[in-house]
């Protein structure tokens, strides 16, 4: 009787013991202590993401912002009549005694074009591989400083699209003869007039010539 007693306070003791843990466990769980520290995590979370997507955007918009700009294409002024080596009129500006035409700050005339075998001066002579096609300028500075000319802003074209760069030799000897000025020599002042001339050596059957002044550009139907 006495052990059946014990046995049994034992197990009573051992349930409530076992009930008493499973109140406290569950008690836990449901606490507000616990609810609230639940609570404080996923705001932590919501603001560590929040604060990564404002440095990601901040650093993306100072790289992408500070990119230099893509450099801006060359000036170029274009024809706008046809292309070069085309002829018929009112197509290209006509090289004419009396038709000048300003390109940038100078007033050209073209005038009295030939054609030579060679280009003589004094003792001094060149000759032509092919022929010379000889194109006399009046040019005229309008602006207010000197303008300098280089060999390089002058080409020849012809029909089958060639082009031909100055004869240098020849341009000089004839730039020597008198009444007229070596272009490239010295720069021509504002308000100064001077006759020219430039020499081309090309083919003896080429045709269709038209002069290009180069920087930038302007083609001239020569007529030829």
């Amino acid at each position: 009787m006495f052990f059946t007693l014990c046995s049994y306070r034992v197990r009573r003791h051992c349930q409530k013991g076992r009930v008493g843990d499973t109140i406290k466990k569950g008690g836990m769980r449901n606490s507000p202590a616990l609810a609230g520290r639940k609570a404080t995590k996923l705001s932590t979370v919501i603001l560590l993401v929040l604060f990564v997507a404002i440095v990601g955007l901040i650093t993306w918009g100072y790289f992408t912002s500070s990119l230099p700009a893509p450099f801006p294409a060359r000036h170029r002024t274009t024809p706008t009549t046809a292309s070069p080596g085309a002829t018929g009129a009112g197509q290209l500006p006509a090289a004419s005694p009396d038709k000048p035409f300003a390109y940038g700050n100078v007033l050209y005339t073209v005038v009295n074009i030939t054609k030579a075998a060679d280009v003589k001066h004094g003792t001094a002579s060149f000759q032509a591989a092919g022929t010379f096609i000889m194109l006399p300028l009046t040019l005229v500075n309008q602006s207010k400083e000197p303008v300098t000319f280089r060999a390089t802003d002058f080409t020849l074209r012809d029909g089958q699209g060639q082009i031909f760069s100055i004869h240098g030799g020849a341009t000089g000897l004839a730039s020597a003869a008198p009444g007229k000025s070596d272009l490239f020599a010295e720069a021509l002042q504002p308000g100064l007039e001077i006759q020219s001339v430039l020499v081309f050596d090309v083919p003896r059957q080429a045709s269709g010539f038209v002069l290009r002044i180069n920087n930038g550009y302007l083609d001239v139907d020569l007529k030829q």
